[in-house]
This record gives structure tokens, sequence and C-alpha cells, in this order.
């Protein structure tokens, strides 16, 4: 359970430095992925569902760690915007991996994380779609950040009972 709550936490908080052309993430979502791979593992013994969607985490692992070499060298543009496609697609895997996870981790536990899940997905995917635009960028990533820290306490709290 640990593994996947920390796994969570590398994907879900995104702090970026950018050094000239290249940003990179502080926080590495290939990380996160990997490690909620290892914590499904764990957990996929007793769970049928877990099992077959930590092969999922993995392949997003792959995807997040080629998006981050993507971020560190210079490209033309075009291809910034396939990387950014890339991401957006990887994104909308990683909401149908969570809601898996959630539906395996137990019906009245998860039932906060289960219901801040649609916040989470909404607020991610407007940042996703508008962080380019300078001023609301900012606004994203602030409203992005506090919400994936509302909803990693909610599930923390779903996780200890």
């Amino acid at each position: 359970m640990t593994r996947l709550f920390l796994g969570l936490i590398f994907v879900l908080l995104d702090f970026e430095l950018t050094l000239g052309t290249a940003t990179f993430g502080l926080v590495p979502d290939f990380i996160g992925y990997f490690l909620m791979m290892k914590g499904m593992t764990a957990l996929a013994e007793d769970n049928e569902i877990m099992d077959r969607w930590r092969h999922v985490a993995f392949a997003l692992a792959l995807g997040a760690l080629a998006v981050y070499i993507g971020d560190l060298i210079e490209k033309p543009p075009m291809s910034d915007v396939l990387l950014w496609l890339f991401g957006l697609g990887m994104e909308i895997v990683f909401f149908v991996l969570l809601h898996r996870i959630l539906a395996g981790l137990g019906r009245e536990r998860m039932k906060q994380a289960r219901e801040f899940y649609p916040v989470l997905v909404a607020v991610r995917l407007v940042c996703c779609l508008l962080d380019w635009i300078p001023l609301v960028g900012t606004v994203c990533v602030v409203a992005g950040a506090v919400v994936a820290v509302c909803f990693l306490v909610v599930l923390g709290k779903g996780l200890r009972k």
C-alpha cells in the first residue's frame, strides 16, 4: 500500500524546473508509475483487478520516461505538440488506471476518495488543456497542486482504515 501511495504522490504532484529550453520534473512521473506498479504487484495476490492493471502502470512508466527525456532535449515546435498530445493521452489512461485502483481497494474505505475522484479528473484535464496560456497556466498549476494534495489526504485516510 505504501508503494502505491508513494507512486501516486510522484504522479500527482508536478514540480517542474526550466533551464533554457529544457524542462524537467523534479518529481518524475515515471518513478511514480513504477512505484504504483510495484504496489499493485504486492496487492495482486489478493485482487484480480490489480493484477491486470499493473501492466498498464508499467506501460505508463515507459511512456513517462519517454516524455521526460523528450522534455530535456531541444526539438522543433511540432514535436512539442506531439509530445503534449502523447502526455494528454497518458493522463487519460492514468485516470482510468486510478479509477480501477479505487474500485479494487474496497467499496467502503475508498468512498471519500471515489467521491473526490471526478474533481481531480476535471481539474487535471483543465490544467492539461490550458497550461500553455501564461496567467491561466499559473493558476492551473496552483489549482492542480491543491486538488492533488486534497485527494492524497483523502486517499491516505482511506488506506489507513
